[in-house]
């Protein structure tokens, strides 16, 4: 008994080694790709809700930080704490982001394996039926052999039966006898085929089948025991942003800051000295939420001040501090080095348009799809070539900065994998979620090549030969 013939000892699986049995086998790989993409299109769908979900807390949020800002709001240290509350509150929300990415990646790859069962169950179905067909062929040919005997049995003994046979007559027997033995060749032949195809093919097809049907099931269990991961690890980082090991930083120990003495002079004091200030910042000087090309403009600089002060602040005192740009700000230590981050992520979020505008958004998005790295390195050189001299100037600094970071990965564990899921929608806006694996692929990419696409230079603000 051969190994393949080793698993088919019950009542269940003998019905696959029956004529049947492909069709069985069909049907259950069937199941295993229907199961596959239903669950794809599951986390495919609770990833646009999750993105959509993130998208309009952030603007229920600005919507509320907005009017904190309204003279007719309570003003003095409530609005600074609220807003630190704001910023807890945006760190839970970004959780909704990453989940929804990761869901997303989770369901590309169970796509891609549900196609590649298919084209194996498409495949294992041909070749079993070619089998099949090839012992049913040599079994046709057989039964019309059988039948072609047994008529020329009966003609020969009718002939034997008659009288004053000729020479002639006897030679045409010879001849029909000599058609016998073909037939009965015929027979044997389709008799060892069905033996092969019954003790060998068939058993090695329906243990080919099996196995594709196991791979299939397993990596759509891998893949449901990593959702269940990845949907622990979105609560527990929503729950330390709100509620972190520092129970001084949380929301709720945030929020108990808030004077509810009823102190109304301190208010009205603060609020007549907000009123009355002659360095109030009027709309036109806002630094978060202007577009980038009216702050050079008014700074005149080439690199906000904002920017180049948060990063020269992180290289000098944190460069090395773990998961530097991921927490939210803290806006009573200001030099921490994570509240920087928070600081200078904030400014780019905030432009009125990407850094990378949206008009050139689909040259960069198109680069990243890829495969080939050197070729896609080198279509991300020229789309970065052929951005605006502001935005080249600045996206250059920040990614020197950013490439520094990575170059510290082992301390500060943010290499540029990590730093292009931070940075991807910041600096090309929000699109589509589908989109969201592409953008890191654009950030990930400059990071690694950034020497080579950027010349480093010790002057922050150095350009191109062909700008300004």
């Amino acid at each position: 008994m051969t190994d393949d013939q080793a698993i088919f000892q019950n009542e269940h699986d003998k019905q696959l080694l029956s004529d049947s049995g492909t069709k069985l086998l069909s049907e259950r790989l069937k199941q295993t790709v229907v199961a596959i993409k239903d669950f794809a299109a599951f986390l495919r769908r609770k990833s646009t809700v999750e993105d959509e979900s993130y998208k309009a807390m952030q603007r229920t949020t600005r919507l509320y930080a907005e009017s904190l800002k309204s003279d007719q709001s309570r003003q003095g240290d409530y609005v600074a704490i609220v807003s630190h509350s704001l910023d807890l509150d945006d760190a839970a929300t970004q959780a909704h982001q990453t989940f929804a990415k990761s869901l997303f990646e989770v369901a590309t790859d169970l796509a891609e394996t549900a196609k590649e069962v298919e084209r194996s169950r498409k495949a294992w179905k041909e070749k079993a039926q070619r089998q099949d067909k090839h012992v049913l062929d040599l079994e046709a040919q057989r039964e019309k052999a059988i039948q072609k005997y047994t008529s020329a049995t009966e003609e020969l003994e009718k002939l034997k039966s008659e009288e004053g046979q000729n020479r002639r007559t006897g030679f045409s027997f010879k001849s029909k006898a000599g058609n016998h033995m073909d037939d009965l060749s015929k027979q044997e032949a389709a008799q060892a085929q069905r033996s092969e195809l019954m003790l060998s093919l068939r058993p090695q097809s329906i243990a080919e089948a099996q196995k594709l049907a196991q791979e299939g099931d397993s990596t759509l269990k891998l893949q449901m025991l990593k959702f269940a991961r990845l949907y622990e690890s979105f609560l527990l980082s929503q729950c330390m942003a709100i509620s972190p090991t520092d129970q001084s930083q949380s929301l709720r120990s945030t929020l108990n800051l808030i004077d509810d003495s009823g102190n109304v002079g301190a208010s009205a004091s603060s609020s007549h000295s907000l009123v009355n200030n002659d360095q109030l910042a009027r709309p036109s000087d806002r630094i978060f939420g202007s577009s980038l090309a009216k702050i050079l403009a008014r700074e005149d600089r080439v690199i906000p001040a904002c920017v180049e002060q948060c990063i020269e602040l992180i290289e000098g005192h944190g460069l090395t501090t773990e998961g530097v740009p991921l927490a939210s700000l803290d806006s009573q230590v200001i030099q921490d080095p994570h509240s920087l981050c928070s600081v200078l992520k904030l400014f780019f979020r905030e432009l009125s348009e990407p850094l990378i505008p949206n008009q050139r958004y689909n040259e960069f998005v198109e680069a990243s799809r890829i495969p080939d790295e050197p070729r896609r390195r080198i279509r991300l050189h020229q789309a970065v070539n052929e951005l605006p001299d502001e935005s080249y100037a600045l996206l250059r600094y920040l990614f020197l900065h950013l490439h520094r970071i990575h170059q510290n990965r082992s301390l500060n564990l943010m290499s540029a994998a990590n730093l292009a899921i931070v940075w991807g929608p910041t600096l090309l806006g929000d699109h589509s979620v589908e989109d969201m694996p592409l953008q890191s692929i654009v950030v990930e990419t400059i990071i690694l090549n950034c020497l080579l696409i950027f010349e480093e230079d010790t002057e922050p603000v150095a350009l191109r030969d062909d700008h300004f």
